[in-house]
């Protein structure tokens, strides 16, 4: 509810000054429907968007520039007596621009957190989570713990080896850092 709320106030602000209040009514009741079905394309696609943020401010950006030209009081396709359509093509013409810009700096972005190993996190820190690790859920001792189980279970399970002996591995690893 809260963000089919913000995405009509995201689609409205581009053009709040050009509307009148019928059109931002308008306008703020299609926000929420584009808001919905965005979120069901994206379980469809099993895209993972925890905030639904891509719906909310990507697709009601869109939404609310492509309404900029059908409701503007001077030169929306709604009110527009001459040259009907210029106007709603600068407006499509601004999102596949804006779409472009930020898609490659996104893409240049997220290449260089590829290759520079910052893009994900550890197997283990996956699995215990990121808010125990981040925020502290367990006490280190616990953490401690439960890091050294999983990352056992997850070494026998990528690695083959036989129940045990990861942990004998692990347990070298430990003797050998503790006499330094």
């Amino acid at each position: 509810m809260c963000n089919s709320i913000l995405s009509g106030l995201v689609a409205v602000a581009a053009s709040v000054d050009r509307i009148e209040p019928w059109a931002a009514v308008c306008i703020g009741l299609v926000a929420g429907l584009v808001y919905a079905i965005w979120c069901k394309v994206l379980q469809v696609a099993r895209v993972d968007d925890v905030t639904e943020g891509s719906a909310v401010f990507m697709m009601n950006g869109f939404w609310g520039l492509w309404a900029c030209g059908f409701f503007d009081n001077e030169f929306g396709l709604f009110y527009d007596d001459g040259s009907k359509g210029h106007y709603f093509g600068y407006e499509i013409c601004g999102s596949v621009v804006i779409f472009a810009w930020v898609s490659a700096f996104a893409i240049v972005y997220f290449l260089l957190m590829r290759a520079l190993r910052l893009l994900r996190v550890s197997k283990v820190q996956e699995v215990v989570g990121l808010d125990v690790i981040e925020l502290g859920g367990f006490s280190r001792e616990d953490y401690a713990k439960i890091y050294q189980e999983v990352k056992v279970k997850i070494e026998e399970e990528e690695f083959g080896l036989r129940k045990g002996e990861a942990n004998n591995i692990v347990q070298r690893e430990h003797e050998v850092v503790g006499a330094k």
